[in-house]
């Protein structure tokens, strides 16, 4: 174990305390710091790799909600509009469906 590695205290210490420079240089003479280093490139590479699939994920979660609100909005007014016009065009009276009524349009009873 050589005086570099003696002084270390792990990558992460490291990495945070040196800059890109110190920290590349100490890579250099640490194995402990190395291994880790490059374990994190590994990842690091990974992680890009899985971030573009994440992201087509999304914007395909997102275009299916929008296509479902949009087509949940026109539906809804289609029926609206609908029941609206049915209710105002049919409206039946009792005389309408064949039951006797008086003068006011009250059914007549016997």
């Amino acid at each position: 174990m050589n005086e570099n590695q003696k002084k270390c205290k792990g990558f992460k210490d490291q990495f945070i305390n040196l800059n890109e420079n110190e920290l590349l240089e100490h890579i250099q003479m640490c194995e402990n710091c190395k291994k880790e280093y490059l374990e994190m490139k590994k990842l690091s590479k990974l992680l890009q790799t899985v971030k573009q699939h994440y992201i087509k994920k999304q914007n395909v979660i997102k275009t299916f909600k929008t296509a479902a609100i949009i087509t949940l909005t026109l539906f809804t007014g289609f029926i609206a509009t609908y029941i609206n016009n049915t209710n105002n065009q049919n409206v039946l009276s009792f005389d309408d469906l064949g039951f006797p009524t008086d003068e006011y349009g009250f059914i007549l009873v016997d």
